[in-house]
C-alpha cells in the first residue's frame, strides 16, 4: 500500500508530497495575511509524468481549503490545476 504524505515545511518554505517516505515533487510558498502564494512547483525528474505534481497540488489545495488560507497561484501548472478545481 502506497503512503502519501503532505508536510507544510515551513522553515524551507515549501508544501512537500512524499511516497513510502521519498521526497517526490514540492511547491514553494510564502505567507501572509493568511494567503499562500505559490511560485513554483517541481516534481524529481525521474518521477515525472506519473501524476505526482497533480497529487501535490491536491493535497496542497485541500489543506489551504480546512485551514481557511487563500491562496495565489503564480506558477503556471499551479495556477492550471487550480482552474481545473475550481
Amino acid at each position: 500500500m502506497t503512503e502519501y504524505t503532505l508536510k507544510e515545511n515551513v522553515e524551507a518554505g515549501r508544501f512537500e508530497l512524499h511516497i513510502d517516505g521519498e521526497l517526490v515533487s514540492f511547491a514553494n510558498f510564502s505567507e501572509r495575511d493568511g494567503v499562500v502564494t505559490i511560485p513554483h512547483v517541481e516534481t524529481k525528474p525521474e518521477r515525472r509524468g506519473q501524476g505526482n505534481a497533480g497529487t501535490l497540488m491536491d493535497l496542497v489545495l485541500d489543506r489551504l481549503r480546512d485551514t481557511e488560507r487563500e491562496v495565489v497561484a503564480l506558477c503556471p501548472f499551479a495556477a492550471g490545476h487550480l482552474r481545473k478545481r475550481s
